[in-house]
């Protein structure tokens, strides 16, 4: 059987509680200084490249917010700027 023929977890009868990677667990990574959300310009080498798959709504929303900073001429209105804010926002430690 190939690699892309190998059944899903739950697959022929498993529960999926009893799945190969049920037993790990995820690492939590803190950072004890704030999280910069956007390096100076040119210094990205150290950045990590994403595809993102969003609804029509979510990129309207992403939109609205690229136009809304283009029109007050502000700092990062280019559509990753906003994804990499959303992100530490919303995931940073709390505490």
């Amino acid at each position: 059987m190939s690699a892309k023929a190998t059944p899903r977890p739950g697959a022929r009868g498993r529960p999926l509680s009893e799945s190969r990677n049920s037993g790990r667990r995820k690492a939590i990574i803190t950072s004890p200084l704030p999280i910069e959300a956007h390096a100076p310009h040119g210094e990205k080498g150290d950045f990590i490249k994403v595809t993102a798959t969003l609804s029509p709504e979510v990129y309207r929303l992403l939109a609205g917010e690229m136009v809304r900073r283009k029109l007050a001429k502000e700092p990062n209105a280019q559509l990753s700027a906003i994804l990499r804010e959303a992100v530490v926002q919303h995931l940073r430690p709390r505490g």
